[in-house]
């Protein structure tokens, strides 16, 4: 059962209640009503009955005067005078039983009267009581149709949900598939890419450690352009290169691709497989980290410092460049394409 029948059912059930509770007090009245009446009725039957003993004894003793009518005069006097007497109350008496079966008759008609016209109004109110239970009936009936008819919808939307929500997963798993499947080949391709600036960094060092650079000028001024410049006067130099590190440390997570010094000398930035361009403050001997550039979608291949000091632009596997502020390390130019 809804809270709508719930509700209605006790609406009704309060209703008639009042009504019983009404029907009631009607009925009560007129009980009491009849109850009088009856008592008032027997008190005057009694009253006729006294009455009609007191004309009955009257009579006997007119009849038992009249037959003492030899006696002397001042007797039959008296007994004329009590005859007259009683003749004036029995007639008093009469007149009285009279009065009061007027007034009970008045007084039944009356209370028929009002009971008739309150059970017209009970008449009127039951079938209005009537009318409501057969609308209340009918409205019921109307919200279990539209509750039957609301739950098929809900099954309908219910239904149709569930195939969305298989289809939502199938095209989620498809794209996380895609997704995957991306990632792998940018992957590839970046440990493919590092391992080519990996072997070409290899070649080179090769190359550098068995290229050993002599230079032995005269010491005679060599003219260099037209005779208004000024002449240079180079000597011989020794250049070694540099086999031994002097600091070791873990900048970036992966491949180190590209590292720029400032030309200041104070820091320098890093940049490779983690997708992040780090800036270190090389101070005694020692690099310390001060801040971390994102927003590259591969690994940085190269990086560059403005002479301002102002903007540091990086370039990434994924064929865009991007360029930040070094005072507040935020990005300021993102994905310049480049095919």
């Amino acid at each position: 059962m809804t809270a709508i029948d719930s509700t209605l059912r006790n609406e009704i059930l309060n209703k008639l209640k009042k009504r019983n509770n009404s029907e009631n007090g009607f009925h009560s009245h007129i009980i009491k009503s009849h109850s009088k009446l009856t008592e008032l009725n027997i008190t005057l039957k009694q009253e006729i009955n006294e009455v009609k003993m007191e004309n009955q004894r009257l009579v006997q003793e007119n009849i038992e005067l009249r037959k003492s009518s030899g006696s002397t005069t001042t007797n039959a006097s008296i007994s004329v005078d009590k005859y007259q007497l009683f003749e004036e109350k029995l007639l008093k008496a009469k007149d009285e039983v009279i009065d009061l079966q007027k007034r009970l008759v008045d007084n039944i008609l009356k209370s028929i009267l009002d009971l008739e016209s309150k059970s017209e109004l009970l008449k009127a109110a039951n079938k209005e009581l009537e009318n409501k239970i057969a609308a209340c009936e009918e409205q019921i009936k109307l919200w279990k149709d539209e509750k039957v008819e609301t739950e098929l919808q809900f099954n309908c939307l219910l239904q149709k949900y569930i195939k969305t929500k298989e289809e939502y997963q199938q095209i989620l798993t498809e794209s996380m598939r895609f997704k995957q499947e991306l990632i792998e080949n940018v992957n590839k391709l970046n440990e493919f890419e590092a391992e080519r600036i990996q072997l070409k960094l290899k070649e080179e060092l090769l190359k550098a450690q068995t290229d050993f650079s002599h230079i032995n000028l005269n010491d005679t001024p060599m003219s260099i352009g037209a005779s208004n410049h000024r002449n240079l006067k180079m000597h011989a130099y020794n250049i070694p290169l540099v086999n031994k590190a002097v600091y070791k440390f873990d900048c970036n997570e992966g491949e180190v691709n590209a590292i720029k010094y400032h030309r200041n000398g104070k820091y320098f930035a890093t940049g490779g497989g983690d997708r992040k361009i780090k800036l270190w403050d090389f101070k005694d001997g020692k690099a310390d980290h001060i801040g971390n550039l994102i927003g590259s979608n591969a690994s940085v291949a190269s990086i560059d410092i403005d002479s301002e000091n102002n903007l540091i632009a990086g370039t990434s596997f994924d064929f865009a460049c991007r360029i930040w502020s070094m005072n507040d390390h935020r990005l300021r130019v993102s994905e310049i394409k480049y095919s």
